[in-house]
């Protein structure tokens, strides 16, 4: 079944930067107390941050979406995923936290950890997710 508060969660291939590591590790394979690499949304540094927790959880019946940016990138997550954005009609500029499936083509903008601010091309539902997909939800 599934446990994450509201199916916010990634897919457990989802690849990862852990401290200590010479290449990147599916998400499904880190462990409560390692240092993963991500964008601390304050500074805008990119940061090793420590996972304060993490749950392998049944993917069946989740609802899956695959955000695509401008620059040719894409992710795979839950629909109801927070992301950070930035609002390119925002007069200050400032980041604010939108579900994955309510990103906006041409008016969100996501920062990657090269810390460059990349526009939202398009959101549909990801239609290649199996069943035996992991979920994956931490927090750092």
């Amino acid at each position: 079944h599934l446990v994450c508060d509201d199916n916010d969660c990634l897919p457990g291939s989802y690849q990862v930067m852990v401290a200590g590591q010479e290449s990147p590790v599916p998400l499904s394979r880190v462990e409560r107390g390692q240092l993963v690499l991500c964008l601390d949304t304050l500074t805008e540094d990119t940061v090793f941050a420590e996972v304060d927790d993490i749950e392998l959880n049944d993917p069946r019946g989740a609802e899956w979406v695959t955000v695509r940016l401008e620059d040719g990138t894409s992710m795979v997550m839950t629909a109801d995923h927070p992301m950070f954005v930035r609002s390119t009609q925002s007069r200050n500029g400032g980041v604010s936290t939108v579900l994955a499936k309510n990103l906006c083509a041409e008016k969100h903008s996501l920062a990657r950890i090269r810390k460059v601010q990349v526009g939202v091309e398009d959101v549909c539902p990801a239609t290649n997710m199996g069943d035996e997909e992991h979920l994956v939800k931490f927090s750092i």
